[in-house]
């Protein structure tokens, strides 16, 4: 199945035909996850929405009593618990979706959270080290470059990429261990990487004067491939493995079936909605 949010949780069969099965008119929800099972996790505003039977019933969870007014921004399952993040800084594991446990020692702001390869990885701008990583979801290690905001994360070929602003590439096929990449100035949104390509596509935008997809097969070394497409930031890049689709700031999307070459496509709908989902 697939799940939209936004304000409100649409799910789809097919990602053809959408049910909304939760309106919500005051405040937007975020993102969503399933656990490959029948629970899924939608972050919201002071909580989580949880659904345990596929999307079709859904339930409202506080994440923390004492934390009022706070964004639950990111959600991320892996190593059989979820992982919540929150705009107050705090980060809460579950092993259910409806019963949270702060994680110690969490990290005081959070740019992106993702369960990639085989670990979660948090990144926050700290003089410490700008990647945290846990293989269980409860023990954070912190590691990787100084003072650098990252905006999203992607594993193949055995190698972590993480992108991020000022044209922040950075890799690494250990955790502990993260080695920069070249690829130009731009501001990165987010990567991605599909397994029958054997492409890393990582996109972005550079002050409006073009659109910016680069591609590497190793995230080694990267190559612009959008310099022919219709002008529009690109915001973020999913792939199902085989296909890439690129969404902008407007109504243009591009899709690719190898991550190098690219086609045009227009879609008014896109201009005003975003969504997370959980193919399962």
């Amino acid at each position: 199945i697939y799940v939209a949010t936004g304000y409100g949780i649409w799910k789809s069969p097919d990602s053809i035909t959408w049910t909304l099965r939760v309106p919500i008119s005051n405040t937007p929800l975020y993102y969503a996850v399933g656990n490959g099972s029948s629970t899924i996790v939608a972050s919201a505003y002071n909580g989580v929405y949880t659904s345990t039977d596929n999307g079709v019933n859904w339930k409202f969870y506080t994440v923390d009593v004492g934390a009022v007014n706070v964004a639950y921004d990111f959600v991320a399952f892996g190593a059989t618990r979820f992982v919540v993040s929150a705009s107050n800084g705090s980060t809460y594991y579950s092993s259910n979706g409806t019963t949270w446990t702060l994680v110690t020692g969490s990290p005081s702001s959070c740019d992106i959270l993702k369960f990639v390869g085989s670990a979660f990885i948090l990144c926050n701008n700290n003089a410490s080290g700008s990647i945290l990583y846990s293989t269980d979801g409860i023990t954070f290690t912190r590691t990787g470059p100084a003072s650098i905001t990252f905006r999203d994360i992607a594993f193949g070929n055995s190698t972590y990429v993480v992108v991020g602003n000022a044209g922040a590439v950075y890799t690494a096929t250990s955790l502990g261990s993260w080695t920069s990449r070249s690829a130009g100035s731009t501001t990165f949104n987010a990567v991605a990487y599909g397994a029958t390509s054997g492409q890393f596509v990582a996109v972005g935008e550079d002050n409006g004067t073009k659109t910016v997809i680069y591609s590497s097969p190793t995230g080694v070394t990267w190559t612009l491939t959008s310099s022919s497409l219709t002008l529009a930031d690109a915001m973020d890049v999913a792939s199902d493995g085989t296909n890439y689709v690129v969404l902008t700031n407007n109504s243009v999307y591009y899709t690719s079936s190898n991550g190098t070459t690219w086609t045009n496509n227009l879609d008014a709908r896109l201009a005003t909605n975003s969504s997370g989902y959980y193919p399962g």
